[in-house]
């Protein structure tokens, strides 16, 4: 073995779970994690539609504590901090998140201010100097993973946040970021029927932001055997899957390989120290910050441009 072949991977990326109706196990994942009481974290459509909401809250059983349904695509602070208000007064011990990318970042910035003591104004200083909220020491709430959309932001330890001065946290607006190993999700359950509550026009929006975490990971530079060959298998998926989607009506048929290929395309992507995603990410991050564009289409836009760059 070559010098260059050698490489090491650490990734702990919790439970997965996958499979029609597997919701139906939320309450006795959290038993196995020793969390009693969950809240809910989502989007006041997901939060209100009895197709997406209730097989989770019954899934939960006794161990549903209360619904937050206020994310929104900003990520704000401001969000978090009512978040965690409707945590405290549910006395929750453990965030569900349902829904988009958008209310996992929520949740895991309530998971770190939740273990913060300091007082909002002194989190909201450090945000608007730093761009980023430091992460206490000692353990934060877990975070349980329940995703409708495709744009495959579970199996991650970082989220994005931001806030405006209308909040009174900071002087200017501020769009930033967390990272930490704790964040990663302990349990994420991937169910193609939940998934087809969603309207096909934002699956095939968030379908290519997942999509492109796989063509990432092949050429990143710290790619390893291990994710060559979830990132291989997980791209064949989503392309016959998505293909298939586009010819039929959604259905959790159709999204079988395409949860299964959003599933693998991210295993491996968030490692402690260390991501795979680049360029595309990069780009697509910025112009969506300037732009009314879904992030997934702006990736989508940008992706042909960098392999031909490449």
């Amino acid at each position: 073995m070559s010098q260059s072949d050698r490489f090491r991977f650490e990734y702990n990326p919790g439970v997965l779970q996958y499979g029609a109706g597997c919701v139906d196990s939320l309450s006795a994942e959290l038993e196995r994690l020793g969390s009693e009481r969950a809240l809910v974290v989502s989007g006041s459509t997901v939060g209100t539609t009895p197709a997406v909401i209730e097989p989770v809250t019954d899934g939960l059983g006794t161990k549903l504590a209360g619904v937050f349904a206020e994310t929104t695509p900003e990520k704000r602070l401001q969000t978090a901090y009512d978040g965690l208000e409707a945590m405290e007064e549910a006395d929750a011990d453990v965030l569900v998140s349902l829904g988009g990318g958008s209310s996992l970042d929520v949740a895991k910035v309530i998971s770190v201010l939740a273990a913060d003591d300091r007082d909002p104004q002194a989190v909201g200083a450090e945000f608007g100097e730093t761009g980023t909220i430091s992460v206490p020491s000692g353990s934060v709430p877990p975070i349980v993973v329940v995703p409708t959309t495709l744009a495959g932001a579970d199996l991650s330890t970082v989220a994005g946040v931001t806030a405006s001065p209308e909040s009174g946290l900071v002087e200017r607006p501020v769009s930033g970021g967390i990272s930490d190993p704790r964040l990663m999700p302990r349990a994420t359950f991937y169910d193609p029927v939940l998934f087809a509550t969603t309207p096909k026009q934002i699956l095939a929006a968030s379908a290519m932001n997942g999509f492109d975490k796989g063509i990432e990971t092949i050429y990143a530079r710290n790619a390893t055997p291990i994710t060559d060959a979830t990132a291989v298998r997980g791209l064949k998926l989503l392309e016959g899957g998505l293909r298939q989607l586009n010819e039929q009506s959604v259905s959790e048929k159709a999204l079988e390989p395409v949860a299964q290929g959003l599933l693998l395309v991210q295993y491996g992507i968030s490692r402690p120290g260390e991501t795979t995603l680049s360029i595309i990410h990069a780009f697509g991050h910025a112009l969506t910050r300037s732009s009314a564009v879904q992030q997934g289409a702006m990736h989508g836009i940008i992706a042909p441009h960098v392999l031909s760059y490449l």
